[in-house]
């Protein structure tokens, strides 16, 4: 009678262990005497309150409640407290989210560590983002939806609008969509309906006693933004896939940049007339699928597909495939460090073993011959992942095209596209 509930406190003590040392190691490795991007929006708040132009400069692009908020909360602390704050809710944020994604055990928990350790959340958290701090507020709405009671309490119905309300302000291609076609999906229109209010009323409060100039100015940035995102020389290498396609075929009518926003919001409006057909995976697919067309998106933004990428693993039952995209994943440049190296191959044969003996699958237990086949897709993964580091090398280092890290998103997009978009529609569990 004992034994599964021991077995449930063994999982959740190990996953104790394996969190907090991710959070303690992320946190100390990507800590920065400030923080980064998270704090131009508290310092685009600062100047508002103080009575300046955050827009100026044309650099923040934050909307002007949301900062306001954010630097209310967080700008009486020193920069330093607020780069580890920042980074303690991204990794635990991050690790939520990777929860209702994959199953539970062992094997989920180790793909959870991936997905921290991906160079996709690495970039976030080197950088300090706001991504893994979105990633939890997703995880929080999708357990309200499933316990609809806690809604009913003011605080928290108040709590969860305000907080999404200042995330869609910071970071509104991010949130959108996981927003709206949660809300639908988990039967929570009226707390749309809250996030709206909140930040018409947010708006209005901050326009009233700071002025309304800096909402103007914050929407007459984002209608150029579409320009933002032509080829813009990044040590003459282009880092967003837009910027790619913009510089290779540079006469294309201005009225072309509008086309990966048209693309974002026809998958958004695809997804609202599906999404009751759609199971929770299958919604937060869609979602992510929308974050990642986008021309204002980066690499730090992918954190939501690469967790669904390694879901997708497990349906492909391809090791050659999945080996290729697992060290994309975590090492889209610097591969030939043989200590990183190293340390990424004990993950991914340490991945396989997890999911075959979760699986009951170890049929070399017994057939040597199983376990040679095994070795051998993971040789041939290699081998696919060692050419096109090659091609991507000689791009990056002598043409100066196009930096790794944008090769690894089109590689991670691309694989979404074919592995995940295919099955959106045949989870037979929902969460």
């Amino acid at each position: 009678m004992n034994k599964p509930l021991t077995s449930k406190w063994r999982t959740l003590f190990v996953e104790f262990l394996i969190f907090s040392f991710t959070a303690t190691v992320l946190t100390i490795l990507n800590y920065w005497s400030h923080p980064r991007d998270a704090g131009a929006y508290i310092s685009g708040g600062m100047k508002i309150i103080s009575g300046l132009d955050p827009y100026a400069d044309e650099v923040f692009r934050g909307a002007p409640f949301g900062a306001t908020i954010l630097a209310l909360a967080l700008g009486n602390l020193s920069p330093e407290i607020q780069s580890v704050i920042i980074l303690l809710l991204s990794v635990l944020g991050t690790w939520a989210f990777s929860r209702i994604v994959f199953s539970n055990g062992i094997a989920g928990i180790f793909a959870c560590f991936i997905v921290q350790v991906s160079s996709s959340n690495r970039t976030s958290m080197d950088t300090i983002q706001l991504t893994g701090i979105i990633l939890g507020a997703v995880a929080i709405l999708i357990h309200l939806g499933m316990k609809p009671k806690l809604l009913v309490k003011l605080p928290i119905f108040l709590g969860a609008g305000l907080t999404f309300s200042v995330l869609n302000d910071s970071k509104p291609h991010i949130v959108l969509p996981f927003l709206i076609l949660l809300g639908i999906k988990l039967h929570m229109k009226k707390f749309l309906y809250s996030v709206i209010a909140i930040q018409i009323v947010g708006h209005l409060t901050v326009g009233f006693f700071f002025g309304f100039y800096h909402l103007f100015n914050w929407l007459k940035l984002i209608l150029r933004i579409g320009e933002a995102q032509e080829y813009e020389k990044f040590e003459g290498a282009a880092h967003n896939y837009w910027q790619l396609v913009t510089y290779l075929l540079p006469n294309l009518p201005s009225w072309v940049a509008l086309t990966p926003f048209v693309l974002y919001f026809a998958i958004i409006c695809l997804g609202i007339l599906r999404v009751k057909n759609l199971t929770l995976v299958g919604t937060l697919s869609v979602a992510s699928f929308a974050i990642s067309i986008t021309s204002y998106s980066h690499f730090y933004d992918l954190v939501p597909v690469v967790a669904l990428m390694i879901l997708s693993l497990k349906e492909i039952g391809n090791k050659v495939i999945a080996t290729f995209v697992i060290l994309f994943i975590l090492a889209p440049q610097n591969w030939n460090s043989f200590f990183n190296f190293s340390i990424i191959m004990v993950l991914v044969c340490t991945f396989f073993v997890i999911e075959l003996a979760s699986d009951g699958n170890f049929k070399w237990q017994k057939n040597y011959f199983g376990l040679i086949y095994d070795i051998r897709q993971i040789f041939y993964g290699l081998i696919a992942y060692f050419f096109l580091q090659t091609i991507n090398n000689y791009i990056l280092t002598e043409r100066k095209l196009i930096d790794a890290l944008t090769t690894t998103e089109l590689i991670i997009i691309f694989s979404y596209l074919i592995f995940r978009a295919r099955n959106i529609m045949s989870y037979e569990k929902d969460y």
